[in-house]
This record gives structure tokens, sequence and C-alpha cells, in this order.
């Protein structure tokens, strides 16, 4: 998914670079104007310059810092084969450490003192925020932004910048929508970043799911590690599902927490949260902080289910409804569903290992995005380009 996810930005960046090089300004990175040969910020005859912030370190690093060198690697591959009508593509990238201060001041040395043309998938919503404004007075091409914030899609005010993935409102409709259907009844908890990343997410939730069944509303801030006291409040409301708009490192804080609490509820994950690659390795890396020896691995609730049916493990006492989506519309397909178990390393020479998991019961995420949101996204572009064209 993110092999694709990075060949559709590369690839719709070639196009936009294409195109808005061929009729870049003098002044800020690009806008509009005749191009005579080499005389764009950012462009000459041999190289067009584009700049990135993105979280090589800090709190959003875990699942995020790959995306970068993946993209330079996909630049790389088309500069060697003759690169953009004879241009080779620079891809300067710097690290902001999820931090907005440092995306202002990293935003204004890629413009200012480095020149480049355009900036290519600023990654975060409560960092691009910041910058937004400066740069669409600087004119300059603010493409494909790397964050599902509602903040993106406003033509009229900000013309040079270019969202591209679901935004969170629409993935909270989704997430809702399912919610609606499988959990009707049930006790609802959400645990949400406090900024524009969780309140999109959560206002497109509160669409569909009554608010009668949302028994609390518990946010944290990135950088406070401390969230014992929002997951007490959870813990206590007895949610039977648990809604998270989380980055990684707090999916992962956030169940661990709920194991401290003794308290296990299915979680339900937004996209840019629930990498089970990512969760394995943090969930590795905060039980060695604390001590404990694990490893972990992530499976799919068929196989889970299959798995369970062969042992007596407390695997097979989990709520798990095996599906399968084949044969259906895109509409139709349910939300792809992926278990992670950690097992003790003591265990892991026993082909019974699954039988011996550290935590009471796998880790259930439902992540929308790799299935009907993408449908969902492909309408929305239609009304995007039909809106574009009408103006």
């Amino acid at each position: 998914m993110r092999r694709a996810n990075v060949r559709l930005m590369a690839g719709g960046a070639l196009l936009a670079l294409t195109v808005a090089a061929c009729g870049g300004s003098s002044s800020g990175g690009g806008g509009g104007g005749t191009a005579a040969k080499g005389n764009s910020t950012g462009v000459t005859d041999t190289t067009i310059t584009i700049g990135s912030t993105q979280p090589l370190t800090g709190p959003a690093a875990p699942g995020y810092s790959e995306i970068a060198p993946a993209a330079k690697a996909m630049f790389d591959y088309i500069n060697a084969q003759g690169g953009i009508n004879g241009r080779k593509i620079v891809y300067k990238y710097v690290d902001d450490g999820y931090n907005p201060t440092q995306t202002v001041t990293q935003t204004q040395k890629l413009i200012l003192q480095d020149k480049v043309f355009a900036i290519f998938n600023g990654l975060g919503t409560p960092t691009h925020e910041k910058v937004i404004s400066f740069l669409n007075q600087q004119k300059v091409p603010d493409l494909f932004v790397a964050s599902g914030c509602l903040c993106w899609d406003n033509p009229t005010q900000y013309p040079m910048t270019y969202g591209w993935q679901v935004d969170y409102t629409r993935e909270g409709k989704i997430l809702g929508d399912y919610v609606k259907k499988n959990f009707a009844g049930k006790k609802v908890a959400y645990f949400s970043q406090a900024d524009d990343f969780g309140q999109d997410g959560v206002k497109g939730l509160d669409m569909e799911i009554p608010s009668s069944q949302v028994v609390t509303r518990q946010t944290y801030q990135v950088g406070n590690i401390n969230i014992s006291s929002q997951v007490s409040k959870i813990a206590a409301a007895k949610p039977d599902l648990v809604i998270a708009f989380t980055i990684p490192a707090y999916t992962a804080l956030l169940k661990l927490n709920m194991l401290k609490a003794r308290f296990n509820a299915p979680l339900m994950v937004s996209n840019v949260g629930s990498d089970p690659l990512t969760l394995s390795g943090l969930l590795e890396a905060f039980a060695k902080q604390g001590g404990a020896t694990v490893q972990c691995r992530s499976t799919s609730a068929i196989e889970a289910y299959g798995t369970a049916r062969t042992t007596s493990s407390p695997v097979s006492s989990s709520p798990i409804t095996p599906y399968s989506a084949s044969g259906r519309s895109g509409d139709e397909l349910e939300p792809a569903r992926r278990l992670i178990i950690c097992i003790s390393a003591s265990a892991l020479a026993d082909t019974s290992a699954i039988a011996e998991p550290i935590f009471p019961e796998p880790m259930m995420l439902i992540d929308v995005m790799r299935t009907k949101a993408f449908f969902h996204y492909r309408d929305r572009v239609r009304v995007f380009s039909a809106t574009a064209t009408a103006s």
C-alpha cells in the first residue's frame, strides 16, 4: 500500500511539476507568467529542485520517517530514465521533528535560501498549517500535502496548496458508518489528537455515530507521553470499542496503557496510525523500555481465525468474525482487519508459541483507508476536477 502511495504521489508530482515548471515566475517558487528557459526559481535547464519538511525524528518519526527516502528513491529512478523533459529532479527533504516551530524555520530556509521551486508532500497537520499562508504568499506550489486535514481543500484562499489523501472527516464518516452497522447500540470511546487532525476525524465520526453511544471523548497533546489519565477515563466508561485518530506512537501508547489498566476493548484506528509493521516495532520497543522482551507480528483476521480454530490459545476467545471481500463491489468492501500478536521471546522456539501471547487478546485494527475510502477518494477527485474546470 505504501509503495503504491509513493508511486501515486511521484507520478502526480511529475505531472504537476511538468505543468508548473513550464509556467513559473522569477519571484517565489512558481506561479503564473511566461516561462523563459531557466528563469524560474528552482528550475534550470537541467534541474527542477523541490523541497519538503518531514518528521525524520520526534514523535511522528515511527512510520513516517521512511516516506521521504522512498519518494527520493522513486525520483532517483525517474532521473535515471532521463528525468522530466531532460531535467533531473533534485529533492531536498529536511527534518522538522513534527514540531511546528521547526517546520516554519525549515520551510523558510527551503524557500528563501535553497530557492526550491515547490514544496512536495510536506507532512503533518499541525506542522504544515503553520506554513500554508507563507507558501501561498510566496506563490510557491505546495503539492500533495501529506495530511488529510480539510485545511488543504480551500483553493480560493490557498490556490497554491493541493492536498491528495482522503480528508479525515470523510475517513471518520466511513469509520462511523462501519460502527453504526456493526456496533449498533454498543458503547464507544474516542481518543484523538488535540488538533485539526483529531478534530476533523471526530467530526466525521459524529456524523454517523449516535451521540448516545459515545461514552467518553479523550484527547492527547503531541509530545506528552503520559496519557494514563485519559486511558483511565476510557477504561472507567467501559466502552465496547475504542476509536482512535492517532499517530502510530500514540496508538501503541494507547494500547499499552489500556493493558496496564487491564482493559482490552478492540481498537478502531485511523489509517495514519494503524500500520501493523510500525506498531509491532513500537510495541516491542516500548516493552523493552519497560524491561520486557517480546516479539510482535501482524496477521490478517482471517489468518488469526484459522489459527484460533486449531489452538486452545487466548486468541480463540477473541471475537473475530471472518469475512471475504471477493466478488464485492468497491462500496461494499469491508474495512481491512489486522491483528498484532506479541509473544515472549522465550516462546519463539515453540511451534505453539501463539498460545502464549503477552497480551490477553490480540490487538485488532480496523483500517478503512485500504478499502472503502479509496473509492470515495476517486469520487472526490472527480468533483474537485469538475469544480476546477467550472472556475
